[in-house]
Formats: C-alpha cells, sequence, structure tokens
C-alpha cells in the first residue's frame, strides 16, 4: 500500500486538551465559589418576651470562606436597614442589626450591635 504509514497513535494532544479542560474547570468553580456571598439570616428577634420592640434584632452569620464586605447591602423588606461603609463579616463571622441598639446589647449582653433599623 502506497502512502500508508502505519504507525501507533499518539495521545498527547488528547492528554494537553483533558489537562487544559480540567485546569478550566477548576478554575471556574473556585471563582463562582469565591464570587457568591454565603450570608445568611442566622437569627431573628421579631416578638421579644416583654414586647419590648427596641430589643428586635436580626443576626447574620458568613457561613463561606471569605470575609464579605456588607457596604451598601440592605434590607428594604419588612425593615429598612443600609450597611453603612466599612462592615464586612470574616468567614464564621456574625453581625447584629438591632432596632435600638443599645437596648439589644444591654438586654442580651453583646457588643457592637449595628442600627437602629426602622420597621415597615
Amino acid at each position: 500500500m502506497r502512502g500508508v504509514v502505519s504507525q501507533t497513535p499518539n495521545p498527547r494532544w488528547l492528554i494537553t486538551v483533558i489537562c487544559s479542560l480540567f485546569i478550566v474547570h477548576c478554575s471556574l468553580v473556585i471563582a463562582s465559589a469565591q464570587s457568591v456571598p454565603s450570608i445568611v439570616i442566622n437569627e431573628l428577634q421579631y416578638h421579644p418576651l416583654s414586647n419590648d420592640h427596641s430589643e428586635e434584632y436580626i443576626e447574620l452569620y458568613n457561613a463561606g470562606i471569605t470575609t464579605v464586605d456588607l457596604s451598601g447591602w440592605k434590607f428594604s423588606d419588612g425593615i429598612h436597614y443600609t450597611f453603612p461603609d466599612g462592615v464586612s463579616i470574616p468567614p464564621g463571622g456574625y453581625v447584629v442589626i438591632g432596632h435600638d441598639p443599645a437596648t439589644v446589647e444591654a438586654v442580651y449582653g453583646i457588643t457592637g450591635v449595628l442600627g437602629p433599623f426602622e420597621s415597615s
């Protein structure tokens, strides 16, 4: 047979393509995991036993692996509150927003409560 060369195929190009696709896939997974904040509403105190609305609060928790900047984030349905510039939650950290921050701190023995928020 003229012009036919019997050769074992070289899969090097296929290995290169597979490795490249794997690297791109891993990069996308890491990028998407880092770009989606994992902030959850961890606790709500919306009806204290005392019926004193100044004791109401919302606690947020960062379940992610990176610090999340809350600057400009806001609650606009149920309560009204916009986070000031520079507020962030580290991984595994909490932030509390109180209807009356001083009352929430005194009643629950915590510090650094943000607020006040306005009820709708």
